[in-house]
């Protein structure tokens, strides 16, 4: 017979497996913080677009990805605090990777400058008129020199050049004779014949063999805009006055965390940074950690240079 009010046992479910990734939006609000991280080129000190930026927590294996902006930033809100490994990657760039510290409501500002991978032009020079001493150069986006070669003859080439736009010149007896933008590309030869007697004006024909990237860097500043916040810079030496490359500086406020790293040839520079009083930590391996505070009253360059003992 059938027992009323008997209902039969609830056959048994399987157990939901956990997600790898944890959903940021779990996260409560007090254990989260905010980063923001501008690439540049290390050579010229001028933001890059569309570099690759990854986030990863070692620990728990939460990654978060993003390309920068004509800013050359990225700007990733209420992630989990903890630990991340920031990489950046572009093409024709040098990989580049740093450890920052992610703090509760707490906006981190990483500054990381990455080296171009060197490339190549070369090419033929039709119409050049003889008995002429031919100068080529090459410019880089401000119209500053960078490689400049003496031609015998009508082929050229030139050899580690930076990547991205630059300006290529020809010049006879001084007198410039053609001035064309080209894309120089890491790790890559690229062909650029000018045909000089061709050409009524300064803008030169040429056969490009690849074709130039339609990326523009952005416009030097040309001391039009006005400073908005403050920068700070300077130069980090040991007693021994030798430079120190790779030490790291942490400038801090309640509102603000700013981490970068000096330069092989032992300078730093904290740029855009809004007025208030912050303290500078200094640390190296081998040498005894400083920290300074810092006021920052009105938009201004602030030069500071620092000399670490090494630790007893």
């Amino acid at each position: 017979g059938k027992l009323m009010g008997y209902a039969d046992a609830p056959k048994p479910q399987p157990t939901p497996v956990a997600t790898a990734t944890p959903v940021p939006t779990t996260v409560p609000a007090d254990t989260r913080g905010n980063i923001r991280v501008r690439v540049l080129d290390q050579e010229r000190i001028i933001a890059l677009e569309a570099a690759e930026v990854t986030l990863k927590q070692p620990e728990t294996g939460l990654s978060f990805a993003a390309s920068t902006d004509v800013n050359g930033e990225i700007y990733l809100p209420g992630l989990p605090t903890g630990k991340y490994q920031v990489k950046v990657t572009r093409p024709g760039w040098k990989p580049e990777s740093r450890m920052v510290l992610i703090q509760p409501d707490l906006n981190t500002f990483v500054e990381i400058p990455i080296a171009g991978i060197a490339g190549s032009i070369y090419g033929t020079l039709s119409g050049v008129q003889q008995n002429t001493d031919t100068l080529i150069e090459v410019l880089d986006a401000a119209g500053q020199v960078i490689k400049r070669q003496t031609l015998e003859g009508a082929n050229y080439r030139i050899d580690n050049i930076p990547p991205g736009q630059h300006i290529l010149v020809v010049k006879q007896n001084g007198v410039e004779r053609s001035r064309l933008n080209i894309q120089v590309k890491g790790d890559t030869r690229s062909q650029y014949d000018l045909n000089l007697g061709a050409l009524p004006g300064p803008s030169p024909s040429a056969t490009p063999s690849t074709s130039p990237s339609p990326d523009t860097p952005p416009p030097a500043d040309n001391g039009n805009t006005a400073m908005q916040n403050a920068e700070i810079k300077g130069v980090l030496k040991n007693k021994a006055g030798e430079l120190l490359p790779g030490v790291r500086l942490e400038l801090k406020n309640e509102e603000l965390l700013v981490i970068t790293l000096t330069k092989p040839d032992g300078s730093y520079a904290f740029r855009d940074i809004p007025k208030g009083v912050y303290r500078l930590g200094i640390s190296a391996e081998g040498y005894t950690g400083r920290a300074f505070q810092i006021t920052i009253n009105k938009p201004e360059v602030l030069k500071h240079d620092f000399v670490l003992e090494a630790k007893p």
